[in-house]
């Protein structure tokens, strides 16, 4: 099985990095994860005001992700939104060590569902603009293949009733999240396709 991606290394690793991050994340905590799980279970909310709280992060997430794709592809800013965007859902993980009320919750899960909104549609812009059509499905398969093994041990730690409180996995998801921003560190460029104007119709 032959695994060759023509695609600069550098690109690979900013790319690979925004996939990990944000994937690990969402799956991990706002998107119904064990580490979400175990915040609301600790402020002893029940089963629909659990689901209410995802269904207000869902609909924030869609909503945003809908209303922004058009900015983004306008401006041509994709990287801007990215770095801005994670630092504030890393920061809204982190808040999370501080809520004590399921209106609170739900709050700050509407703002974690405009900032994860724009991050989604920002990256994926991007990672779309860096590599070719037949090589998306590797990068995109083994980033959130390793994205989800990570989430799952959240999982694990939960059964394994370790003890520990729910600041310990929010403190550790918020970081995961911000490892979005290290690929900034390898100074990547914006990436826009020519388009040819006779091809434009």
């Amino acid at each position: 099985m032959q695994f060759n991606l023509n695609i600069d290394k550098k690109d690979l690793i900013i790319i690979s990095l925004f996939i990990f991050a944000y994937t690990c994340w969402f799956f991990a905590f706002p998107f119904f994860g064990p580490v979400m799980n175990i915040f609301l279970t600790d402020i002893k909310a029940f089963s629909i005001e659990k689901g209410r709280i995802f269904f207000v992060f869902l609909l924030s997430m869609v909503g945003t992700s809908y209303l922004i794709g058009h900015l983004v592809d306008r401006t041509k800013k994709r990287l801007i939104y990215i770095l801005v965007f994670a630092l504030v859902g890393s920061l809204l993980t982190l808040a999370f060590l501080w809520l004590k009320t399921l209106g609170e919750a739900m709050l700050f899960s509407l703002f974690l569902g405009v900032s994860s909104g724009v991050v989604a549609v920002s990256w994926g812009a991007y990672f779309a603009d860096s590599t070719q059509p037949e090589e998306r499905g590797k990068i995109m398969g083994i980033g959130m293949a390793l994205a989800s093994i990570v989430a799952y041990f959240f999982w694990i730690f939960e059964d394994l009733n370790l003890g520990y409180t729910p600041s310990t996995p929010i403190i550790i998801i918020s970081f995961i999240f911000l490892l979005m921003t290290l690929a900034f560190a390898l100074r990547p460029a914006e990436k826009i396709e020519d388009i040819d104007p006779a091809n434009a119709l």
